[in-house]
């Protein structure tokens, strides 16, 4: 359960952070290398924390006989 709440709350903090950096791109900044380098860090980051959803949704136990 705590790295559910772990995994939600980087995955919040990145789209803030996603957020401010496309709006820097779309208000017509002269230097936006910065922001796209927030944006390319950041789709590495969805990629693992996604993957690790992947992981933990694959290997899930079903659960015993009997048992809803």
């Amino acid at each position: 359960m705590r790295a559910a709440v772990l995994s939600l709350a980087i995955v919040l903090v990145v789209v803030a952070v996603d957020w401010a950096a496309l709006h820097d791109v779309l208000r017509g900044e002269a230097d936006v290398t910065n922001e796209y380098f927030v944006m390319a860090v950041s789709g590495v980051i969805y990629g693992g924390v996604i993957g690790y959803w992947f992981r933990k949704w694959r290997n899930r136990r079903p659960p015993p006989d009997g048992e809803a």
